[in-house]
This record gives structure tokens, C-alpha cells and sequence, in this order.
């Protein structure tokens, strides 16, 4: 009687086959073609129960009761392709689809894109087809460490932040069994603090002998109205009433993937801001550069929906400072936000003076604002906070400085409104013997 050779043990067996020295299974699931290798030798008794397991796979497949981690717990399909019971199966990428459509009906087109930009961050790391069911505590941790390890924690958070809404919506519609969504804790980093200019570094700024007077203008505004950068470089002719000294806030410039768009201000706030002379003056100094130039069609989005066609004057424009101060600045209606940064960055380089970012010139209006003891609720609805409870928690260091003058002044104030001590203690009898 004749050996039998290996290669015959598996003839005519459906879906049982040889790799190396072991046996192996192959099975269709979710269209995909399946092996896993059983690590047994190829023998007649092992083939038979391998033959058996198939079957029993291929039963579970159709009656939907096949958990592939389960029967295979160290492939690396299983990891890809998870489980079918009740849960309703979907890939990574296939939620995120869901999660967006319905997200984005509540948000604006540049949140939109951050949205879009953490989530594929994210799901890069997972991999895009995995299914959500099989998603593990491991992975998401796994997941926190590497952004928190590759990314600035600024970054990272808001990555977790927008994945951990993500998952939630996967919890709520049974895609996962897991609370997944509870280890997306952000990185608890410090709170920056604001950085605001000095007035000597101020005047060392905009005093520089080769400072343009637009540029000089347009930094002046910023630093004694806390414009936002969008709402400054948005601003036009209209919006201003030299007359009376005040100047409407109406739009904001804010960038997505299309390119930069006029939209409302933050917080779809329409404000008057006050203008402190300084700023009154660098208008007027202003409306020989832009005031009288025609004006120009722009559109403004009011809502997801709803757009409005205005005709303005913009009161900065690039064009105006050709080619006195930057030979590669382009002619354009508006001032792009990197060049407004180039600009600011280049007028701290000539005048010595430590860097910042240009939005320390927004926190250098509310820190002299307060140093100089002016009212909260009012600085806060310049600034166009919704509430001041913003500005007491970022500047709050700002505010507790001379409490006693400020207990003077206080004081003073209510005196002039008639205000006074009823009845003056009367002297104790030590100091009647000393006065006698």
C-alpha cells in the first residue's frame, strides 16, 4: 500500500487547502475572499476537521451569528471586517459620510473643513474600511497617544474632540457596543496667556520711519478697537460714521477649502464699536488712501443657505501700499490673512521689538481697556464677547491690579452722585482725654 502524498490530503475538499507546513480555511465574507491558517499539520484527521470548521463558518455567515475576532482572534482580517449580530455594521469611512451629512446642516463651511480635516486624521490611523464594530479601547488609546505624540496639543485636542463626537453618534445608532467615546480625552494643556504690546512698543511701531501710513492705520485700528483680524480686514467706508465716531461691524473674512469668503461676524453679531480718538484719527488719516476709490460687488453669507450682495469701499487694500513697502504684495480687493501676517511680522522685525502674533493686538486693547479701569460689560460688547464672563477668565490678572485707587475712584464717583457718611463715629474716651 502506497503513501499518500501531502498534496492529495486536501483534493476534492472545498475550501480546505495547504500553506507551508500548516492548513488553512478559505471563505467568503462581505464579498471579501478569506484564508486563516488553523496551525495544524496537514494530516487526514486534521483535514476532515478542518473541513468541519468551514462548514460551520460558512453556516454562521448565513445565519448572520459569524464573529470573526471570535473564531479567529489574531487575524488581521478579523480586526478589518468584525462581526455581524445586532449590530448594524459600518466602515470608519462609511460613518464619518453619515456623521457629516447631518453635522454639517449645524455648521458653517471653515468648521465644516476642520471637521473633515481631524476626522480623516483620524481615521488614517484606524484604517478607512475598518469596521466600527470591532473598534477597540486599545485602538482608540492607541490612537490618543499617537496624536498627543505627533501633533501640538492645541491640534490634537481638536482632533479627539470632533472623533469623540463621532463615535458618540455611533453609540446612540448601535454601530458599536463600546463606549468608545469616553477615551477621547483631550490633553490638558496650559492656557496660554495673553501677550499685549507696551505702549513704548507700540509707538517704537508705528513711529518707525519706513512704516506705510496704511499700515500704520491699520495697526493703530486694531490695537484701540480689538477688531478680530477677518473684521478688520472685511471693513469698509459704509460700516463708518465719522460724524458721531463709530463703526459697524458687519462682516468677517474666514478662509475653507474654496478659498477665503465674506461672511457675518462671529457669533452672527452685528456691533458698534466706539471709537477712541486714536482710531478716530488713523480713519480719517485713512480716507486719503481708500475712501474715494469705487466700490466693489462682494458677496456675504448671512447663513448656510442665504447669501447678500453688498457694494463697498474696503477701507485696507494691499494695493494701496504698492510698491512702497512690500514689491511682492499683489494687487487685491482685501488683504489675504497671510499678508496681513507678513505685514505685522515684518513692521516688529524693523522696530526691534519681540514678536507676537497679530492677534495680541485684540488682547492689547482689552488689557489697556482694563488697566484704565473701564467697565467690563461694555469692553466685552466692543470686543463682541457674547458676555463678559470670557474676559474676566482671560484677562483676569489685568483686572486686579490697584484696588485700592480703584476703591478711591469708586468712591469718589458715588460722592459727586451725593453719596456720603450718614454719621461719623464718635471718638472713643482714650482719644477724648488726648484731645482735651
Amino acid at each position: 500500500m502506497g503513501s499518500v502524498q501531502t498534496t492529495d490530503l486536501t483534493k476534492g475538499v472545498a475550501g480546505v487547502e495547504i500553506h507551508g507546513n500548516s492548513l488553512r480555511v478559505i471563505f467568503s465574507y462581505r464579498g471579501v475572499r478569506c484564508r486563516e491558517s488553523l496551525g495544524l499539520e496537514p494530516t487526514r484527521a486534521n483535514v476532515k476537521f478542518a473541513a468541519g470548521l468551514r462548514a460551520t463558518i460558512v453556516h454562521e455567515i448565513k445565519t448572520k451569528t459569524f464573529d470573526y475576532r471570535a473564531r479567529f482572534p489574531d487575524s488581521k482580517r478579523a480586526a478589518m471586517l468584525g462581526r455581524t449580530d445586532t449590530l448594524k455594521e459600518i466602515s470608519l469611512s462609511g460613518l464619518k459620510e453619515k456623521y457629516i451629512a447631518i453635522k454639517k446642516v449645524d455648521i458653517g463651511e471653515q468648521t465644516l473643513d476642520r471637521y473633515l480635516s481631524a476626522l480623516n486624521s483620524c481615521i488614517a490611523y484606524l484604517g478607512a474600511e475598518r469596521f466600527v464594530s470591532v473598534l477597540s479601547n486599545e485602538d482608540i488609546i492607541t490612537m490618543r497617544a499617537e496624536l498627543i505624540d505627533t501633533r501640538k496639543p492645541s491640534t490634537a485636542n481638536h482632533y479627539l474632540s470632533a472623533f469623540r463626537g463621532m463615535l458618540e453618534f455611533a453609540e446612540e445608532n448601535i454601530y458599536t457596543e463600546k463606549k468608545l467615546s469616553t477615551l477621547c480625552k483631550k490633553f490638558k494643556v496650559a492656557k496660554s496667556q495673553p501677550d499685549p504690546l507696551e505702549l513704548d512698543e507700540f509707538n517704537q511701531i508705528i513711529n518707525h520711519p519706513k512704516m506705510h501710513d496704511s499700515h500704520k492705520n491699520m495697526i493703530t485700528l486694531a490695537a484701540y478697537t480689538g477688531l478680530r483680524t477677518g473684521e478688520l480686514r472685511a471693513l469698509a467706508w459704509e460700516d463708518i460714521d465719522l460724524d458721531n465716531g463709530t463703526l459697524t461691524v458687519r462682516r468677517n473674512i474666514a478662509k475653507c477649502t474654496g478659498g477665503d469668503f465674506f461672511k457675518l461676524p462671529k457669533t452672527d453679531t452685528i456691533r458698534t464699536v466706539y471709537l477712541l480718538p486714536p482710531a478716530l484719527e488713523a480713519l480719517k488719516k485713512q480716507r486719503s488712501h481708500t475712501a474715494l476709490l469705487p466700490a466693489a460687488k462682494i458677496s456675504v453669507r448671512l447663513d448656510q443657505k442665504t447669501e447678500e450682495i453688498q457694494d463697498v469701499r474696503l477701507v485696507f487694500r494691499p494695493s494701496t501700499n504698492l510698491p512702497f513697502d512690500n514689491h511682492h504684495a499683489k494687487d487685491s480687493l482685501y488683504y489675504a490673512e497671510s499678508s496681513f501676517r507678513e505685514m505685522w511680522k515684518m513692521a516688529l522685525s524693523r522696530s526691534k521689538v519681540r514678536y507676537r502674533t497679530v492677534y495680541q493686538l485684540r488682547h492689547t486693547f482689552a488689557c489697556w481697556q482694563l488697566t484704565a479701569h473701564g467697565n467690563i460689560a461694555f469692553i466685552a460688547e466692543q470686543m463682541g464677547h457674547t458676555d463678559y464672563s470670557m474676559l474676566v477668565k482671560k484677562y483676569g490678572r489685568w483686572m486686579k491690579t490697584e484696588t485700592k485707587n480703584e476703591l478711591r475712584r469708586v468712591w469718589s464717583a458715588m460722592e459727586d452722585k451725593g453719596h456720603s457718611v450718614a454719621e461719623k463715629a464718635p471718638m472713643m474716651p482714650q482719644q477724648n482725654q488726648i484731645y482735651r
